[in-house]
């Protein structure tokens, strides 16, 4: 279950007090004992957050005891027009007021001698001047020091905050069974803390995983998250835990619209950031040539692996997928994820791998943003599940791959080779004849006649123009109906065969053979094909290219090589020659 997983991973991280949140701090402000100011400046940007008490705000005015500009400062938006200055300034002089009257309370609670100092700054901070620091940003929460204490971390100031949260907000609803610890408590309807840090994927500042504010939400006529049955301890760890996960770079990836979080029971090398990475620096290889020589050492055995990927939808986090498994076997099955994606490489000799991401990119309309904003959301995590749980891909996923192939005129690009490999290898158990080099002995139909167009594409581009491409004009009929587009494809080799004998004859023999090495595998042209044969077609096409490169790049080496060889001999006669005269 992703809630008590994510309580979990919360317990395993150091705890911070209730109704607490990690947050990055834009500004520092440090007093003396009389509430004087000694400095203000801002805080460095990958400087570590703090913990700040917190609780979600709504429409409304909620003061917080470390908060912005405009309730510490009273400070209005700087960049403001006219027309919306004035009214700036009264909201964030009503804010400060109410900020004021909070550290009042809270002194008045807990007797902390450093909010004394803070209440003095409060009531003087109208009168006098502050320079503000340069580029001044009244959104950023500016932290308040007292002879360099901290004083949100009192231990009395934490316990009266949980009470007036908790006690406040709490659930008038009789003692539940909370969903996530089993405990018979007192059960909340909203969780004080939100998921933050999802801005980038259409989320706002603050979310909720668990909430249900409108009537279609309720669940036996429970309102907001009472229907959830979840307490306020574990409903503030399920979401400090997600905001760790999303402020962790090597647990998590934003693709599109989703983020994909993960995380182990064990320490291990970050290697499904390898696995959507891809091939950029053969991370994906040596990630798991090292788990599985046994140069990590975590118990692979036992240890637990989680990933879910999230959404945001207005004011929700979106669960779009979750996973629970062994780290053994999402290790087994990435790396026989990285055999099946294993493509020729088209540009150099060897092979490449291609990550989660570039596959999914490849499969994106044309448009701007990042491409995988334009592909379903749905689609990523079907990726991501097949590469992590040996799944089969989808249909829409073949679907998706073979549309944009069409649409781009036969472009079989790398990334939709490797996508279409594991696809097809997962049909039938049937044999996928590629990809690190060509295989000769393929005699499927659908594969056959896509190398074959990839031969009568060559033929049309020497001899008449590199730009007159049968591919562009034919791939889409070819490759659904062969049987009808092949024979006229055929009659209209003959003149460009014609053409090449004459110009270029050693062209005109490498295509011929090996046209008819290809015929001679087929007894017909299929009528048509099916949308896994239209794969095979792409894989056949794409292997062709990748093999032709290869062996122009290997000819282009030996004829450089011999001309080197020319220039040494022609040296050494000069250089005898010469010695000879003299």
């Amino acid at each position: 279950m992703l809630l008590s997983a994510l309580k979990a991973l919360s317990e395993e991280r150091d705890r911070l007090p209730h109704c607490y949140t990690d947050q990055r701090v834009g500004y520092r402000i440090d007093l003396d004992r009389q509430g004087r100011l000694v400095s203000f400046v801002p805080v460095e940007r990958d400087a570590p957050s703090l913990a700040i008490p917190y609780i979600t705000r709504t429409s409304k005015p909620v003061p917080l005891p470390v908060d912005k500009g405009d309730y510490v400062l009273g400070e209005h938006s700087l960049n403001a027009d006219a027309r919306t200055k004035e009214k700036d300034v009264l909201q964030a002089r009503k804010r400060h007021r109410l900020w004021r009257y909070l550290i009042g309370e809270m002194f008045d609670a807990t007797r902390v001698d450093e909010l004394r100092a803070v209440m003095s700054f409060a009531d003087s901070v109208q009168a006098e001047t502050i320079v503000l620091p340069e580029s001044f940003n009244q959104k950023e929460f500016i932290a308040i020091y007292v002879d360099s204490v901290y004083f949100p971390e009192d231990p009395r100031i934490q316990a009266w905050w949980k009470e007036r949260q908790l006690g406040s907000d709490g659930s008038d609803a009789a003692p539940s069974q909370c969903s996530v610890c089993g405990q018979s408590t007192e059960v909340v309807e909203t969780i004080p803390i939100q998921v933050r840090g999802l801005s980038n994927i259409g989320g706002k500042s603050g979310m909720a995983l668990v909430s249900g504010n409108k009537s279609v939400f309720e669940r036996h006529g429970l309102k907001r998250a009472i229907g959830a049955s979840v307490c306020a301890p574990c409903g503030e760890a399920t979401h400090q835990a997600l905001n760790a996960l999303v402020a962790d770079p090597t647990r998590s990836r934003h693709i599109g619209n989703s983020k994909l979080l993960w995380w182990t029971t064990e320490p291990i090398d970050d290697f499904i950031g390898a696995l959507l990475a891809g091939d950029t620096d053969e991370s994906v290889g040596h990630v798991f040539d090292a788990v599985l020589s046994g140069h990590l050492v975590p118990s692979v055995d036992s240890a637990r692996f989680f990933a879910v990927t999230i959404g945001a939808n207005v004011n929700r986090v979106v669960v779009r997928g979750w996973l629970d498994m062994t780290l053994k076997d999402a290790i087994t099955n990435a790396k026989n994820w990285i055999e099946r994606v294993t493509v020729a490489d088209q540009r150099a000799d060897g092979v490449r791998r291609p990550g989660v991401k570039a596959m999914v990119n490849s499969l994106a309309p044309p448009g701007s943003g990042r491409p995988s904003s334009r592909v379903a959301p749905g689609v990523i995590d079907d990726v991501l599940r097949s590469a992590l749980t040996a799944t089969r891909l989808p249909y829409r996923v073949l679907a998706a791959c073979l549309g944009r192939i069409r649409a781009e005129q036969g472009k079989v690009t790398f990334a939709r080779a490797a996508l279409l490999s594991a696809y097809l290898s997962q049909l039938d158990n049937k044999e996928v004849p590629i990809m690190s080099e060509l295989n000769e002995r393929g005699l499927d139909p659908a594969f056959t006649c896509g190398r074959l167009l990839c031969l009568l594409d060559q033929a049309s581009r020497l001899a008449t123009s590199p730009k007159n491409s049968l591919i562009d004009r034919s791939y889409a009929a070819a490759s659904t109906m062969p049987a009808l587009t092949f024979p006229r494809l055929l009659r209209l080799n003959r003149a460009h065969i014609g053409k090449l004998k004459r110009d270029k004859p050693g062209a005109a023999y490498r295509i011929e053979q090996g046209m008819e090495d290809l015929m001679g595998t087929l007894d017909n042209f299929p009528r048509t094909l099916s949308s896994g044969e239209q794969g095979r077609f792409a894989l056949g096409l794409y292997n062709q290219q990748a093999s032709d490169r290869a062996a122009a790049r290997a000819a282009k080496a030996r004829k450089s090589a011999s001309s080197e060889e020319m220039f040494v001999d022609d040296v050494d006669s000069t250089e005898a020659a010469t010695e000879s005269e003299e």
